[in-house]
C-alpha cells in the first residue's frame, strides 16, 4: 500500500518544525552566551557546510540563472527575519516572541496562497485555524511576563515580515529542486550576515568560542531542507503551517533544558498543536 504525498509532506513539514524550533532555542541561547552577530555568523556558516554537504551526496543540479534570483531574495529576507528572532530570543521573550513571529511568517504566505491556488480542504482550514489559536497559547504565561519594549515588538514583527516573505520566495522555486536551492538561499543569507556583522563591529572570538551556535545552524539548515522536501509532496500552505507550529517544540525545550516554568495555557497550546497536526494532515 502506497502511502499518499500529502502524507509524506506533512511528515517532513512536521519533521521540519521540530528542527526549527531546535535551532531558534539553541540560536537564542547562543546569542546569549557570545556576541550576538557572530553568533548569527557562526549559525549560518556551519548550516552553509551541512547543505553543500548535501547537494555534493545527491549530486542535484543547480537551478538556472532566471530560478536562482528567487531563493537569493528569499535567503536575504530569511537572514534578516532569523537574525531578529533570534535576537529577540536572547532577551528572555521566547515564550512571546517565538509565537508572534510565527503567527506573522505563517500568514504572508498563507493569504498569498490563498490568491494563488485556491483555499485547502475544509480539515485543513480547521486544522489553521487551531494551529494559530495554538500558537497564540503557547505564548500566554500565569504571570503575563514581562511585556515585550518597543525594541522587542519591532524585532518580533520584523523577524515574521521576514521569514513571510522567505516562504513566499522559496515558493518560487520550483518543485523538483530541493536542497541546491538552499545554498543559493544560504549564501545570500551569509552575505547579508557579515554585512551587518561588520557595521556592527561586533568582534571575532573564533567559531569554536560558541558551539551552541554550531549547534543552532545545523538544526536552521535542517529544517529548511525539511521544509523543501515537505513543498514537494504537499501544498505550500500545508507545508508552511505544519513546519510553523515550532514555537511549541521551542517552549518544551526551554522547559526540558532550562526549567522555564510552563503555564497550563501554553501546555494546552501544545496540545491544539498536535490536534492541528492531524487534521492538516488527513
Amino acid at each position: 500500500m502506497m502511502i499518499p504525498s500529502h502524507i509524506i509532506g506533512s511528515f517532513f513539514a512536521i519533521a521540519s518544525a521540530f528542527s526549527w524550533g531546535g535551532g531558534d532555542f539553541f540560536g537564542g541561547m547562543a546569542m546569549q552566551k557570545g556576541k550576538k552577530f557572530q553568533a548569527l555568523v557562526i549559525a549560518m556558516i556551519s548550516g552553509i557546510i551541512v547543505l553543500a554537504f548535501v547537494v555534493l551526496v545527491s549530486k542535484e543540479k543547480f537551478p538556472p540563472l532566471n530560478v536562482i534570483i528567487f531563493p537569493i531574495l528569499a535567503g536575504s529576507f530569511g537572514s534578516l527575519g532569523l537574525g531578529a528572532l533570534y535576537y529577540a530570543l536572547s532577551e528572555n521573550h521566547s515564550a512571546i516572541v517565538a509565537p508572534t513571529s510565527a503567527v506573522i511568517s505563517v500568514a504572508i504566505p498563507v493569504i498569498y496562497n490563498v490568491f494563488i491556488g485556491g483555499l485547502p480542504p475544509t480539515t485543513a482550514l480547521i486544522g489553521f485555524a487551531i494551529a494559530l489559536i495554538s500558537i497564540w497559547l503557547v505564548s500566554q504565561t500565569d504571570n503575563g511576563g514581562v511585556p515585550l519594549s518597543k525594541k522587542g515588538l519591532a524585532l518580533t514583527l520584523g523577524s515574521g515580515i521576514g521569514l513571510g516573505f522567505f516562504y513566499i520566495f522559496m515558493s518560487q522555486t520550483p518543485k523538483g529542486y530541493v536542497f541546491s536551492p538552499l545554498i543559493c538561499s544560504r549564501s545570500a543569507a551569509l552575505t547579508v550576515t557579515l554585512i551587518i556583522f561588520l557595521i556592527s563591529r561586533d568582534g571575532f572570538k573564533g567559531s569554536l568560542s560558541n558551539p551552541i551556535a554550531i549547534l543552532s545552524g545545523v538544526l536552521d539548515a535542517g529544517g529548511n531542507a525539511l521544509y523543501m522536501l515537505a513543498r514537494q509532496y504537499t501544498r505550500e500552505d500545508i507545508a508552511v503551517v505544519l513546519s510553523s507550529v515550532y514555537p511549541a517544540i521551542n517552549v518544551v525545550l526551554a522547559w526540558l533544558i532550562v526549567k522555564e516554568a510552563i503555564s497550563k495555557k501554553q501546555w494546552l497550546g501544545v496540545v491544539l498543536c498536535v490536534v492541528a497536526v492531524g487534521l492538516i494532515s488527513i
